[in-house]
């Protein structure tokens, strides 16, 4: 048992054979900044009470059999820069107020997760890699995203996007990796300022409804 070592700011405990659930206790760990469980047997959920645990920056969970809802408690508290539940059993919706910390990296990648993108990702000025590929994740691309202006990563991959691609991801010009493939709700034109990314070097629209009433301006080879 580890919830009585109230110095301790690292734990690290990623890519071993560790199982169990996440043991309440650890809300007593005051001075913990980050967690790393990934590639681990945890599972259950995660309990409400970590929101107690103010100095967290660092939650990952990614990789493992974790269930349950993302509490509001835990990850709107407003204080976190990394979150990854990827390839997990975590479902419900991502609570609005998780978009008020501030994030550097998101991954959320092929889990259940449900909700919308909420135009506050357009604060967060520090985030570089989001990964929301196969979720329930819907709604619209919000065009608040060109906020974002050190985003290099945008993975939303199979989500369940509607609409239109914003003009303004034009403006975002240090991405490199951007996909949207298979997000079948997609459609309308192709935003002719998506030309603007100089830097990106793998853009994919498979199985959208997007398309360009005339040919792509995009650089050749880009576009999937």
């Amino acid at each position: 048992d580890i919830g009585g070592l109230a110095r301790l700011e690292n734990l690290q405990l990623d890519h071993n054979s560790i199982s169990g659930t996440l043991p309440r206790a650890w809300d007593s760990l005051a001075a913990l900044e980050y967690v790393f469980l990934g590639g681990t047997f945890i599972s259950g959920t995660i309990p409400p009470e970590y929101g107690s645990l103010k100095r967290m920056v660092n939650w990952d969970l990614g990789v493992t059999s974790i269930s349950g809802t993302l509490p509001e408690s835990v990850i709107g508290k407003g204080g976190l820069h990394y979150v990854n539940v990827a390839l997990t059993q975590v479902s419900g919706t991502i609570p609005h107020k998780f978009f008020k910390n501030p994030l550097d990296y998101v991954n959320f990648g092929r889990t259940s997760l449900s909700g919308t993108i909420s135009d506050a990702i357009g604060k967060l000025d520090q985030l570089d890699h989001f990964y929301m590929e196969h979720t329930a994740v819907s709604g619209t691309l919000p065009d608040s995203i060109k906020g974002a202006r050190r985003l290099y990563d945008l993975d939303l991959e199979g989500a369940r996007l509607s609409g239109t691609l914003p003009p303004e991801l034009g403006e975002m010009t240090r991405l490199d990796y951007v996909h949207f493939g298979k997000c079948v709700g997609i459609s309308g034109t192709i935003p002719q300022t998506i030309a603007g990314l100089t830097r990106v070097d793998y853009i994919d629209l498979e199985s959208t409804k997007a398309y360009h009433p005339q040919p792509a301006p995009l650089p050749i080879g880009l576009l999937e």
